[in-house]
Protein backbone atom coordinates (compact mmCIF):
# COMPACT_ATOMS: atom_id res chain seq x y z
CA UNK A 1 0.00 0.00 0.00
CA UNK A 2 2.83 2.37 0.86
CA UNK A 3 4.49 1.66 -2.48
CA UNK A 4 1.21 2.28 -4.28
CA UNK A 5 0.95 5.77 -2.73
CA UNK A 6 4.58 6.50 -3.49
CA UNK A 7 4.39 5.53 -7.14
CA UNK A 8 1.09 7.30 -7.78
CA UNK A 9 2.91 10.50 -6.86
CA UNK A 10 5.75 9.69 -9.28
CA UNK A 11 3.39 8.87 -12.15
CA UNK A 12 1.59 12.15 -11.59
CA UNK A 13 4.98 13.88 -11.73
CA UNK A 14 5.82 12.19 -15.04
CA UNK A 15 2.55 13.39 -16.53
CA UNK A 16 3.59 17.01 -15.78
CA UNK A 17 0.91 17.49 -13.17
CA UNK A 18 2.21 20.36 -11.09
CA UNK A 19 0.68 19.61 -7.71
CA UNK A 20 0.10 16.25 -6.16
CA UNK A 21 -3.18 15.93 -4.22
CA UNK A 22 -2.58 16.61 -0.56
CA UNK A 23 -4.17 13.33 0.53
CA UNK A 24 -1.50 11.36 -1.42
CA UNK A 25 1.27 13.39 0.19
CA UNK A 26 -0.33 12.95 3.59
CA UNK A 27 -0.78 9.20 3.06
CA UNK A 28 2.84 8.74 1.96
CA UNK A 29 4.23 10.52 5.00
CA UNK A 30 1.73 9.09 7.49
CA UNK A 31 1.16 5.45 6.58
CA UNK A 32 4.84 4.68 7.18
CA UNK A 33 4.21 5.27 10.90
CA UNK A 34 2.48 1.88 11.04
CA UNK A 35 3.62 0.10 7.88
CA UNK A 36 7.37 0.60 8.30
CA UNK A 37 7.67 -1.00 11.78
CA UNK A 38 5.26 -3.74 10.66
CA UNK A 39 7.45 -4.51 7.65
CA UNK A 40 10.64 -4.50 9.70
CA UNK A 41 9.09 -6.73 12.36
CA UNK A 42 7.89 -9.22 9.75
CA UNK A 43 11.30 -9.32 8.02
CA UNK A 44 13.09 -9.77 11.32
CA UNK A 45 10.64 -12.46 12.37
CA UNK A 46 11.09 -14.39 9.14
CA UNK A 47 14.89 -14.16 9.41
CA UNK A 48 14.76 -15.38 13.01
CA UNK A 49 12.44 -18.28 12.19
CA UNK A 50 14.68 -19.34 9.29
CA UNK A 51 17.86 -19.52 11.42
CA UNK A 52 17.49 -23.15 12.65
CA UNK A 53 16.88 -24.42 9.11
CA UNK A 54 19.82 -22.47 7.70
CA UNK A 55 22.14 -23.71 10.45
CA UNK A 56 21.04 -27.33 10.06
CA UNK A 57 21.26 -27.45 6.25
CA UNK A 58 24.13 -25.02 5.69
CA UNK A 59 21.97 -23.25 3.11
CA UNK A 60 23.99 -21.00 0.76
CA UNK A 61 27.11 -21.41 2.87
CA UNK A 62 30.57 -22.04 1.47
CA UNK A 63 33.03 -23.92 3.65
CA UNK A 64 36.80 -24.03 3.39
CA UNK A 65 38.90 -25.50 1.89
CA UNK A 66 37.77 -24.71 -1.64
CA UNK A 67 39.25 -23.38 -4.87
CA UNK A 68 38.55 -19.75 -3.98
CA UNK A 69 40.06 -20.18 -0.49
CA UNK A 70 37.20 -18.27 1.12
CA UNK A 71 34.16 -19.04 3.22
CA UNK A 72 30.68 -17.62 3.61
CA UNK A 73 28.18 -18.43 6.34
CA UNK A 74 24.61 -17.26 5.73
CA UNK A 75 23.67 -18.05 9.33
CA UNK A 76 26.21 -15.52 10.64
CA UNK A 77 25.18 -12.90 8.06
CA UNK A 78 21.52 -13.15 9.11
CA UNK A 79 22.45 -12.81 12.78
CA UNK A 80 24.46 -9.68 11.90
CA UNK A 81 21.50 -8.32 9.93
CA UNK A 82 19.21 -8.86 12.92
CA UNK A 83 21.64 -6.92 15.11
CA UNK A 84 21.97 -4.10 12.57
CA UNK A 85 18.19 -3.78 12.12
CA UNK A 86 17.73 -2.35 15.63
CA UNK A 87 19.84 0.83 15.30
CA UNK A 88 19.03 0.96 11.58
CA UNK A 89 15.29 1.07 12.27
CA UNK A 90 15.76 3.92 14.72
CA UNK A 91 17.90 5.89 12.27
CA UNK A 92 15.60 5.41 9.29
CA UNK A 93 12.42 5.97 11.30
CA UNK A 94 13.61 9.24 12.84
CA UNK A 95 14.76 10.39 9.38
CA UNK A 96 11.27 9.72 7.99
CA UNK A 97 9.69 11.54 10.94
CA UNK A 98 11.85 14.58 10.14
CA UNK A 99 10.89 14.33 6.46
CA UNK A 100 7.21 14.08 7.43
CA UNK A 101 7.51 17.16 9.61
CA UNK A 102 9.26 19.08 6.83
CA UNK A 103 6.86 18.06 4.04
CA UNK A 104 3.59 18.34 5.95
CA UNK A 105 4.47 21.62 7.67
CA UNK A 106 2.71 24.71 6.32
CA UNK A 107 4.80 26.48 3.65
CA UNK A 108 5.08 29.56 5.85
CA UNK A 109 6.97 27.55 8.50
CA UNK A 110 9.56 26.05 6.16
CA UNK A 111 12.21 28.45 4.93
CA UNK A 112 12.96 28.22 1.23
CA UNK A 113 9.89 26.13 0.38
CA UNK A 114 7.56 27.47 -2.29
CA UNK A 115 3.91 27.76 -1.46
CA UNK A 116 1.78 25.81 -3.95
CA UNK A 117 -1.67 27.26 -4.49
Amino acid sequence: MCIRVRYQRRVRGLKNIDACPYFLVWMRYTLFLVLYPLGVASEMGLMYVSLPHIKQTGLWSIRMPNAANMSFDLYTIIILELIIWVPGLYTMYTYMLAQRKKVLAPASQVEGRKKVD
